[in-house]
């Protein structure tokens, strides 16, 4: 595969994580709730921490480019992921405290940016294909 096909892939991949698991976030109310609650307990954290190390590690291990344009959105999406894991890991308490605390002032704006994100990304793939 060579980097024009990885950028694609990840394109495709992020902007369809990013839209699913952010726009419902977005868009309905109960659905925030639920998350923001469930993002207090242990368990969950520990969980989101591994899956973003995961998929960031991932990500990074295909593309990691600082040129701008989708490589760059791509890179930035997959170092955001693996700083949160391991953040998560490493003060555990700390991410349960900030998930319980978080204003929607915070956590809509942090949500639409990565939306925004998103939809460069699938645009951009489309546009091109």
């Amino acid at each position: 595969m060579n980097s024009d096909e990885a950028i694609s892939a990840l394109s495709v991949f992020w902007g369809i994580y990013v839209l699913g698991g952010y726009l419902p976030a977005l868009v309905s109310r109960s659905f925030y709730t639920v998350v923001m609650e469930e993002k207090t307990g242990t368990g969950f954290v520990i969980s989101a921490a591994s899956l973003q190390l995961v998929i960031g590690a991932a990500s990074l291990a295909v593309v990691n480019e600082w040129a701008w344009g989708p490589a760059l959105v791509i890179t930035l999406l997959g170092w955001m992921a693996v700083v949160k894991g391991v953040g998560r890991y490493l003060a555990l308490g700390t991410a349960r405290k900030a998930a319980a605390g978080m204003p929607p002032s915070v956590a809509y704006p942090y949500t639409a940016l990565h939306l925004l994100a998103a939809v460069y990304l699938l645009v951009t793939f489309f546009a091109g294909s």
